[in-house]
């Protein structure tokens, strides 16, 4: 994930996050999310000015904890997730998802750390999120790529992997 300030953030098959300074390369820091959750890895992360998001996964469970930027401190874990957290993606307003292996993508606001919305349509896994402008791009381990509006979370369509 690149975050503000130039920091470039790394997750780890050993629950660490690495910072790197953007430009040099040099080794800023390291968050260690094991000793505050359940062991597991780091599936995914992104940032923003105040935040870090990690996503974790281990063999049945998994977390999105959240990291004050840049200190690394304030640790917190988003309450509600108990599946394997794979994909996160924030937005320009304040939005942060979270893609699990429970087949849903929660939405929550970035700044106070709660949750606001659940999207429940995907028949897998959700393996990938991203955010365009009023969009939210999700992938899925059942071959579907679904675009929802972040106006009022409805599908606007669904592209099949099999699909010409």
């Amino acid at each position: 994930a690149i975050g503000v300030n130039g920091r470039v953030y790394s997750g780890s098959r050993d629950g660490t996050i690495r910072v790197w300074h953007g430009k040099t390369g040099g080794h800023l820091r390291t968050y260690c999310a094991t000793t505050t959750v359940k062991a597991g890895y780091v599936t995914s992360l992104v940032a923003n000015e105040t935040w870090l998001f990690s996503g974790i996964a281990n063999r049945t469970t998994g977390a999105c904890i959240a990291w004050r930027c840049p200190s690394g401190s304030s640790l917190t874990t988003l309450d509600g997730l108990t599946a394997k957290v794979l994909s996160l993606a924030l937005d320009n307003s304040d939005q942060l998802y979270t893609g699990s292996s429970d087949k849903t993508i929660r939405v929550w606001s970035a700044s106070k750390l709660t949750h606001i919305h659940t999207l429940t349509v995907h028949m897998g896994w959700i393996t990938s999120l991203t955010v365009g402008i009023d969009a939210l791009y999700s992938s899925c381990s059942d071959g579907t790529t679904r675009v929802w509006s972040t106006a009022d979370w409805t599908p606007l369509w669904t592209v099949r992997e099999d699909s010409t």
